[in-house]
């Protein structure tokens, strides 16, 4: 199994067997830990791709209704997204007002888990609660 289809080192470790495998849906919830992980983590805006620069900028003050403001988010999570999460083939970011909220940002990811044969396409549904953002996701297949 190459790296890129591999669950995260500490999940790994933690799990009793030492060759259990790792299904497509375990694979889908491992990869929506990581990006919980992953975009609630602070990093500074200086682009490299060191352990430092894990994590996206501090998007809590940022303004849904803003366009620089949604373009520099949704920069922000494609980039941390292609550096630190290779299991996902990132297709689409959206980020947008939240129709019910206008005031409040709402952020959707399109993509395909690297290791799926068929391709099958996934959502993850970003919602932000109280200064993090809460990851779900869902298969479109």
């Amino acid at each position: 199994m190459s790296a890129h289809g591999l669950p995260p080192l500490f999940e790994r470790l933690a799990t009793q067997e030492d060759d259990q495998a790792f299904d497509l849906e375990a694979l889908c919830a491992s990869v929506s830990r990581e990006l919980s992980r992953l975009l609630n983590s602070r990093s500074p805006a200086r682009g490299g791709c060191g352990i430092l620069d894990y994590g996206i900028l501090d998007w809590t003050a940022l303004q849904a209704r803003r366009d620089s403001d949604r373009r520099l988010l949704t920069r922000e999570i494609r980039r941390a997204i292609q550096r630190f999460e290779p299991r996902l083939e990132l297709a689409d970011v959206v980020v947008e007002a939240d129709p019910q909220q206008p005031q409040r940002l709402r952020v959707r990811l399109l993509g395909n888990l690297r290791q799926d044969p068929r391709r099958a396409p996934l959502l993850f549904d970003l919602t932000p609660t109280g200064g993090t953002l809460e990851v779900r996701h869902e298969r479109l297949d």
